[in-house]
């Protein structure tokens, strides 16, 4: 078993834990719109609190982006399927900056050199959080990514619509920004 598996293995039952003492329930299952999962708004449970630090030491916080729909992509440089989405989660996050989406990568078991390389490479300019432990998985509990890529995305209200375990195709994720937005929008 590789180190990483062997890692997200052990934040899988560290969220485990944390759910069982007391954490979020489980959603509904998601419906599918277009074939992606997205739960019902009167499903979708509260996203957790998450703060950590950027790549470059700056402190990030998800209720900094309170109203706003939030993609957060879960990350690493060393991961193939990762290199071949960035630079459509880059496409999409310019291109839906203006209709209140904002964007936080988490990279994961990773150095803070390669993680700075990576996002310097694709051009990624919105807020990266460095969690090489996996913490910030672990807050999502029941929901949280259980690979790398793993995308969540969290509705204008806080809470969790939809999660992606897995490399997420643009036009995914844009189908599901497309249900998510509080008015329709074409992306």
């Amino acid at each position: 078993m590789s180190s990483f598996n062997l890692g997200i293995g052990l934040i899988l039952a560290s969220a485990g834990l944390v759910f069982a003492a007391g954490c979020t329930p489980t959603p509904a299952t998601p419906e599918t719109v277009d074939g992606v999962p997205v739960y019902k708004e009167e499903d979708r449970p509260q996203a957790p609190t998450v703060t950590g630090d950027s790549l470059d030491g700056q402190a990030v916080h998800f209720a900094a982006h309170e109203g706003n729909v939030l993609v957060v992509n879960f990350w690493a440089s060393w991961c193939a399927p990762c290199r071949r989405e960035t630079p459509h989660l880059v496409e999409v996050a310019a291109a839906t900056r203006d209709r209140n989406v904002k964007f936080v990568g988490v990279n994961v078991q990773d150095t803070s050199d390669k993680a700075r390389a990576f996002v310097a490479a694709y051009q990624v300019d919105y807020e990266n959080i460095f969690d090489p432990g996996g913490r910030v998985a672990m807050k999502f509990s029941n929901l949280a990514p259980r690979t790398i890529p793993a995308t969540v995305v969290v509705d204008a209200d806080g809470n969790i619509a939809s999660v992606v375990n897995g490399p997420i195709a643009k036009e995914t994720l844009v189908a599901i920004l497309e249900e998510v937005l509080p008015y329709n929008a074409d992306i």
